[in-house]
């Protein structure tokens, strides 16, 4: 009974990363294959912009879920950048960075709600503690019309960059942790290494 209940438990894991991607991947994708067929088969020049994340670029500790989807729509806006300037259709990515509109704190609250501290070797109190932290500094406390103002002027614009990451400071960070990754090493103790 209690692998059956495990069991269930990853089975819910998976239908809620399921859910995501069907939210931040699948729908945009299927919005975006409808608005391009269209200017496609009228031969109509334009732009497509995707809204991202900052989680799109760089993930932390315990935002894998969500990070994931948006690596996969980074992934997408990469490649149908390639496919459609052909057809003079160009793609954007907006990026925001760590707004106050209580979408990043209703992730946080939400983040622990498929664990179950007598199975899962990663305690709820850390991951609510970890998300509390990096939530309570200012660079995560931004105010959200910085971002509507960002949007207003990228969006309607014919020409500008393919990723936005607003604000600045929230660019250089992912430049920073990016670049970090490419030289990042592993070194598994030689006593734990099986032979």
């Amino acid at each position: 009974m209690r692998s059956c209940a495990a069991a269930t438990q990853r089975l819910a894991k998976v239908v809620g990363l399921r859910r995501s991607f069907e939210t931040n991947f699948f729908a945009p994708l299927a919005l975006t294959q409808a608005v391009v067929r269209k200017m496609v088969e009228q031969k109509r020049r334009g732009k497509v912009v995707f809204v991202s994340s900052i989680g799109g670029l760089i993930a932390v500790p315990y935002g894998g879920p969500y990070a994931t989807t948006k690596h996969a729509l980074e992934a997408l806006a990469g490649s149908m950048k390639a496919e459609l300037t052909p057809f003079g259709i160009q793609i954007q990515l907006i990026n925001p960075g760590g707004y106050f509109t209580g979408f990043n704190e209703t992730e946080a609250e939400s983040a622990t709600h498929w664990m179950d501290d007598s199975k899962n070797y990663i305690k709820s109190d850390v991951v609510q503690s970890f998300f509390k932290q990096i939530l309570g500094v200012p660079e995560n406390m931004l105010d959200p019309q910085r971002m509507a103002d960002a949007m207003v002027s990228i969006v309607p614009s014919e020409t500008g960059l393919f990723r936005n990451v607003v604000p600045k400071e929230t660019e250089d960070l992912a430049r920073s942790v990016q670049r970090d990754l490419w030289d990042a090493k592993i070194d598994l103790p030689a006593t734990d290494r099986k032979s």
